[in-house]
C-alpha cells in the first residue's frame, strides 16, 4: 500500500489541518500517479477516509493550477476523476474547491460537462458558505475564461442552472461574487424573455441592500460595494427594463429613504441602457416621484442624487427625440412643466422651493443643448425683468440672481453656448454686475460674482479679446479691495476662490485678464502713501491664489511681478516690503519646480537688500533667505547649484552680515549629491566659514549659522570622513573636554551640529560625539564655566530636535530611521548617572537636568513611554528644582518637564497615581504664581491637574477639595489663556467620577 494511503488511514490524520500538512509533502510533478496511488483510499469503505483523500488531491491541485504547473492532459484526467466522485456527498466541498482552481485551464468541453452535471445533481444551496463560495468561483471562472464558447453552446442551460444554484443566497461574501457573475451573464449572454424575468427576480429580491458589515470584517465586503454591484447587474441589459422600471417607481413612491436613494442611483445608471421605448410609458410616474424627492429631499446628498437622475432622464428623452423616434417631444413631457413650476416657485423667492428650483433649472440646462435653449428662452427674460423691478427686496434679489447664475453655469458644460444665451448676454451682465455692488448682502454679491464667472466659463459666449476682461473686472476688484468690514472679507474670500477656479479652468484667461490688473494695482499700492496696507494684503493674497492654482503657467509671471515691486527696497516702507517678501515665499512654496533664472532673480533681490542704501528690516532679509532656501531645494541639476554657489561667493556673501542667512539657506538646501566643490576637503569653504565666524569684525558669521553650514555639508557629503578630516574642522573636533579655553560659542556650536549631522545618518562616530558633549558639559559646570555648560546642555536637544530650514527632509538631508531613539538611549543613562552622582545643589546637576529637559522635549512620545519608570523620578526632581533661582536662566526646563508629565498622565496615568500627593501641590504652586513662572509652564501645570482628575478616584479624591481651592488663584491670572485653562481644569474636577 502507498505511503500516502497509509497516512490517510492513520487515525491521527483526522482533520483538515493534518491533511494540509500532508499535502505539503506531495510533489505536483506527477498528479496522475498521485491519483493512482490514492486508489485504495478513494475506494475505501470509510467515507471519511475517502473525504480526506479528495481533500488531499484538492490541496495539491490548487497551487499547481494557479502556478501553471499542470501538463496539458492532466486537467482533463483530473476533472473526469472528480466528476465521478460527485455522488459522494462528503467529497463535494473538496471537489468544488479543486474544480474552481481547474476551471481557468480546463478545455471548454470538459468544463461544459462538469457544469451540466453540477446543475443536474448538486443542490448548491444545501452546502455551507465556503462550499457555495467555491461553486460560485467555478461559475465565475467559467464565464470569465470560457464565456465566448458557453454563449454559443449552452447559453440557456447555463443561465437556468446558475439561477437555480444562486437562488436564495444570503451570505454577503458569496453575493459579491455572484453579482459579478450575473453582471457578466446579463451583459454578454442572449437571454430569453422568460429567463430574463427569472434572473431579474433573483437579483431584485436583494434590492435595496440593507447589509451592515461587522467591524473589522476581513472579507472587505461593504454595503456600498454590494449596492454598486447590484445596481450594475440590474442596469446591465435592456431586457430588465419591463420589470425594473415599475418596481423602481414603486420604491421611489415609498417612504423608505434607503430604498429611495438606491432607486435613484439605479435609475441614473440604467436609463441610458434601458432606452426610451421602455421608459416612455413610465415617464409621468417617474417624473412625479423624482420631482417629489428634489423638492422634499432629506439632505443635500439626496437632492444631488435626485438631480442626477433628472439629468439622465432628460438626456435620454432629448437625445432619442432628436433622433426621430417619433416619441413625444421632451419639452412636452418634462421640460415645459418643470420650467412652469420653477418660475412659479421663483415668484416667491423667500421660500425653500425657490432655491431648489434654481438647481433644477441648472440640471435641465446641463442635460442637453436643445433643452438648454428652451430653458434659457423661457426663464432668463422673466428673471431679468423681475430683477429690474424697483421695489424688489434684497433677499428676493439674491435668490433670482443665484438662479440666473445656476442656469449659466449649467450651460457651461456644453461645447458651445446656447444661441438664446448669447442673445441675452447683455441682460445677464447687467443683472450680475448690479448685484456685486458694495453695500449689498454678502450672499447677493457672491451670487452676482458667481454669475459673472459662469459667463466666462461658457464656451463661445463672450468675445475673448474684449468681454472676458469686462466680466472679470468686478471679481478682481472684489478680491483685491481693502475690506471695510466682515461682509467685505467674506465676499473677498469667495472672490479669490472664483479667481482660483478661473485659473484652473482657463489659465490663459487668468494670465491675460486677471494678473495684469492685479499687478497694476500692486504697483500703485507699493509706491503710494495714500493706500491702506489692507489693500496690498488683498492684492498679494489674490496673486498668491493665482500662482498656487496653476503654478505651471502662472508661477513665473506672478513671481516676476512681485520681485519687480520689491526690486528697490529703499523706496518701500518696511512693512510693505515684508508683505511682498512673505507673498513671494508663499508663491515659491507652491511651485513644483523652479528655473535657474528665477533663482538668480531672487539672488539679485537679496543683493539689493544688502546694499547700504537699503532700509529693509531684518525680518524681510530672513524671509527672502527662506525663499531662496525653498527654491534651491527644488533645483535638481548639480551644475546649477555649483554655478549659483560660485556666484554668491564671488559677490562676497560671506563677508556681508545681511546675506549670511541667505548663504546658509543656499548651502543647507542644496540637493544631494553635493557637487564636488562643496564635498571634497580640498575646498577652502570650511576654512572660510570658520575664519569668518571666529573673526572680530562686525560682519562676522554667526556661530550657529556657521555650524549649520558645516553640519549640512557633513550630513550630505558622500564621504563625511573626508570632510571631518579637513584641518580647520579636525582641530575643533580634536579638542579635549578639560580645555575650557577652547570651549567657545563657535566650537560648541560646531560640535553640536556636527554631532547632529552624524546622528541623522547613523554614523559610527555618533556615540563618541555624544559622550564628548556630556563629558565637556560636566567639566565646564565643575570648572564654573556656566555659559559653556548651559550651551552644551541645550545642545543635547539640538541633536534630536527637528530643525526648520536646515537638516530636514525638505532640505534633502540624510535621515536614517530611529536615529532619535539611538541618541536618546545613549544619553539617558549618562544623564541619569550624572544627576545621581552629583551634589543636589551643584552646577553640574543643574546642567544635567537642563540636558534632560531638552532631550525629553525632542524625542517621540512612544520612546518616552517606553522608559517612563526611569524618567519619572527625574521629572519630579526637575519640577522641584525649577523653583530655585539658579535655574531661572533656563525656564524651558520647567516647561519641558511639565509637558512630558502631561504625556505620561494621558498615556500611562497609573505610573503617576502613587505620586499624586507630591505632584499636585507642586502643580498648584506653579499654576498659581504668574510672576515666577512663564505662561506656558502655568498652562502645562493646569493641564496636568486636569488629566489628574481622571486618575483612580481612591487616590485623588482626598485631594479634590484642596485642588478646587487652589484653582481660585489661576482663575484670576493676568493671561486669558491661563484663566481659560483654569476654568476647564476646575470643570473637570467638578465633574470627576467619585464612584469607588
Amino acid at each position: 500500500m502507498d505511503v500516502l494511503t497509509i497516512s490517510l488511514l492513520d487515525p491521527a490524520c483526522n482533520d483538515a489541518d493534518a491533511v494540509a500538512r500532508l499535502a505539503l509533502t506531495v510533489s505536483t510533478d506527477a498528479l496522475p500517479a498521485l491519483v493512482a496511488s490514492l486508489g485504495p483510499a478513494l475506494t475505501h469503505t470509510d467515507p471519511f477516509v475517502r473525504e480526506r483523500a479528495v481533500l488531499l488531491l484538492a490541496l495539491v491541485i490548487e497551487p499547481a493550477a494557479a502556478d501553471g504547473r499542470l501538463p496539458a492532459p492532466a486537467p482533463t484526467v483530473l476533472v473526469g476523476f472528480l466528476r465521478a466522485r460527485l455522488v459522494d456527498a462528503l467529497c463535494v466541498p473538496h471537489i468544488a474547491r479543486a474544480t474552481a482552481a481547474l476551471a481557468p485551464i480546463l478545455p471548454t468541453q470538459d468544463l461544459s460537462g462538469l457544469l451540466m452535471q453540477i446543475f443536474a445533481d448538486i443542490d448548491v444551496q444545501s452546502f455551507p458558505q465556503t462550499t457555495r463560495h467555491h461553486f460560485y468561483r467555478l461559475f465565475d471562472a467559467a464565464i470569465v475564461h470560457h464565456g465566448s464558447v458557453l454563449r454559443t453552446t449552452m447559453s440557456a442551460e447555463f443561465l437556468q442552472g446558475y439561477i437555480a444554484a444562486v437562488d436564495g443566497e444570503k451570505d454577503p461574501r458569496n453575493l459579491a461574487l455572484a453579482f459579478h457573475t450575473m453582471h457578466l451573464l446579463a451583459s454578454q449572454f442572449s437571454i430569453p424573455p422568460a429567463v430574463a424575468q427569472d434572473l431579474f427576480e433573483v437579483l431584485f429580491c436583494y434590492f435595496p441592500i440593507t447589509f451592515k458589515a461587522p467591524p473589522d470584517d476581513p472579507s472587505g465586503v461593504t454595503a456600498a460595494s454590494l449596492k454598486v454591484s447590484l445596481a450594475a447587474c440590474l442596469a446591465a441589459t435592456p431586457q430588465f427594463a419591463p420589470f425594473a422600471i415599475p418596481a423602481v417607481a414603486e420604491k421611489l413612491e415609498s417612504a423608505n429613504m434607503n430604498a429611495k436613494r438606491d432607486s435613484l442611483a439605479l435609475l441614473t445608471a440604467a436609463l441610458p441602457v434601458y432606452g426610451l421605448a421602455a421608459v416612455l410609458p413610465h415617464i409621468p410616474r417617474l417624473w412625479a416621484a423624482i420631482k417629489q424627492d428634489v423638492y422634499h429631499s432629506a439632505d443635500a446628498a439626496h437632492e444631488q442624487l435626485s438631480l442626477a437622475t433628472i439629468t439622465a432622464l432628460v438626456h435620454l428623452v432629448a437625445v432619442a427625440g432628436a433622433a426621430g423616434t417619433g416619441s413625444a417631444s421632451p419639452v412636452d413631457l418634462i421640460v415645459q412643466p418643470a420650467v412652469r413650476e420653477s418660475l412659479a416657485h421663483l415668484a416667491s423667492p423667500e421660500t425653500k422651493n425657490a432655491r431648489i428650483s434654481g438647481h433644477l433649472l441648472r440640471t435641465l440646462t446641463a442635460a442637453d443643448p436643445e433643452v438648454a435653449s428652451t430653458v434659457v428662452t423661457a426663464v432668463v427674460p422673466v428673471l431679468a425683468a423681475r430683477l429690474r423691478a424697483p421695489d424688489l427686496p434684497a433677499t428676493h434679489h439674491r435668490t433670482l440672481v443665484d438662479a440666473l447664475a445656476l442656469i449659466v453655469d449649467g450651460a457651461s458644460v456644453h461645447a458651445r453656448a446656447p444661441p438664446p444665451l448669447v442673445a441675452h448676454c447683455t441682460e445677464l451682465y447687467a443683472s450680475f454686475s448690479v448685484a456685486t455692488g458694495r453695500g449689498g448682502a454678502p450672499a447677493r454679491r457672491t451670487a452676482g460674482l458667481r454669475g459673472l464667472v459662469a459667463c466666462v466659463s461658457v464656451p463661445g459666449l463672450l468675445d475673448a479679446t474684449r468681454e472676458v476682461g469686462t466680466y472679470l473686472q468686478p471679481v478682481v476688484a472684489a478680491a483685491s479691495d481693502a475690506p471695510q468690514g466682515p461682509d467685505d472679507m467674506e465676499v473677498a474670500g469667495e472672490a479669490r476662490g472664483m479667481l482660483e477656479f478661473v485659473a484652473r479652468q482657463s489659465p490663459d484667461a487668468a494670465l491675460a485678464w486677471i494678473v495684469p490688473p492685479l499687478v497694476a494695482r500692486l504697483e500703485a499700492v507699493a509706491s503710494a502713501d495714500d493706500y491702506d496696507d489692507d489693500t496690498m494684503c488683498a492684492v498679494l493674497d489674490s496673486l498668491v491664489v493665482l500662482a498656487r492654482a496653476h503654478p505651471e503657467l502662472l508661477f513665473a509671471p506672478v513671481l516676476h511681478a512681485l520681485l519687480a515691486r520689491d526690486a528697490a527696497p529703499g523706496n518701500l516702507l518696511a512693512a510693505r516690503a515684508g508683505l511682498i517678501a512673505t507673498a513671494i515665499g508663499q508663491v515659491v512654496e507652491a511651485a513644483p519646480h523652479v528655473s535657474e533664472q528665477e533663482v538668480l532673480a531672487v539672488v539679485s533681490q537679496i543683493d539689493a537688500y544688502a546694499q547700504p542704501a537699503g532700509d529693509s528690516p531684518a525680518p524681510v532679509a530672513l524671509t527672502m533667505a527662506a525663499v531662496l532656501g525653498s527654491m534651491v531645494s527644488k533645483l535638481t541639476p548639480a551644475r546649477v547649484a555649483v554655478d549659483l554657489f560660485a556666484r554668491v561667493m564671488g559677490q562676497g556673501w560671506l563677508n556681508r552680515k545681511e546675506t549670511h542667512p541667505a548663504l546658509v539657506a543656499l548651502v543647507c538646501n542644496l540637493p544631494r549629491p553635493l557637487p564636488a566643490p562643496l564635498s571634497v576637503p580640498e575646498t577652502d569653504l570650511i576654512t572660510q566659514v570658520l575664519q569668518s565666524a571666529s573673526s572680530a569684525e562686525a560682519n562676522r558669521l554667526d556661530a550657529t549659522l556657521a555650524a549649520q553650514i558645516l553640519g549640512s555639508l557633513v550630513n550630505k557629503a558622500s564621504d563625511p570622513n573626508a570632510l571631518l578630516a579637513a584641518p580647520a574642522l579636525a582641530q575643533i573636533l580634536s579638542m579635549r573636554t578639560e580645555d575650557q579655553s577652547a570651549l567657545t560659542e563657535l566650537s560648541i556650536a560646531v560640535r553640536l551640529w556636527t554631532a547632529k549631522a552624524l546622528a541623522m545618518r547613523s554614523h559610527p562616530l555618533v556615540a563618541s560625539q555624544v559622550d564628548w558633549i556630556l563629558d565637556a558639559m560636566h567639566a565646564a559646570a565643575t570648572a564654573g564655566n556656566t555659559p559653556a555648560a548651559r550651551q552644551l546642555a541645550r545642545g543635547v536637544g539640538i541633536i534630536v530636535a527637528d530643525s526648520a530650514g536646515v537638516l530636514n527632509k525638505a532640505a534633502h538631508a540624510v535621515i536614517r530611521p530611529l536615529y532619535k531613539q539611538r541618541v536618546y538611549h545613549r544619553c539617558l543613562p549618562r544623564i541619569t548617572a550624572g544627576i545621581s552622582a552629583t551634589n543636589p545643589v551643584s552646577a553640574s546637576r543643574d546642567s544635567f537636568m537642563i540636558a534632560l529637559g531638552h532631550l525629553l522635549h525632542s524625542v517621540p512620545t512612544q520612546v518616552l513611554l517606553g522608559s517612563v519608570d526611569q524618567i519619572l523620578p527625574l521629572l519630579m526632581a526637575a519640577i522641584s528644582l525649577a523653583k530655585d533661582d539658579q535655574l531661572r536662566n533656563d525656564p524651558a526646563l520647567l516647561e519641558y518637564a511639565l509637558a512630558t508629565l502631561v504625556l505620561v498622565a494621558k498615556s500611562a496615568p497609573a505610573t503617576l497615581v502613587p505620586h499624586v500627593s507630591t505632584l499636585v501641590p507642586r502643580w498648584l504652586e506653579i499654576a498659581s504664581n504668574p510672576y515666577a513662572n512663564p505662561m506656558s509652564a502655568r498652562m502645562a501645570a493646569l493641564q496636568c491637574l486636569r488629566e489628574a482628575s481622571a486618575f483612580q478616584s481612591t487616590a485623588v479624591f482626598p485631594l479634590r477639595a484642596s485642588i478646587l481651592r487652589g484653582l481660585s488663584y489661576p482663575l484670576d491670572d493676568p493671561k486669558r489663556l491661563v484663566r481659560r485653562a483654569a476654568v476647564d481644569c476646575r470643570a473637570a474636577w467638578f465633574h470627576q467620577d467619585t464612584s469607588l
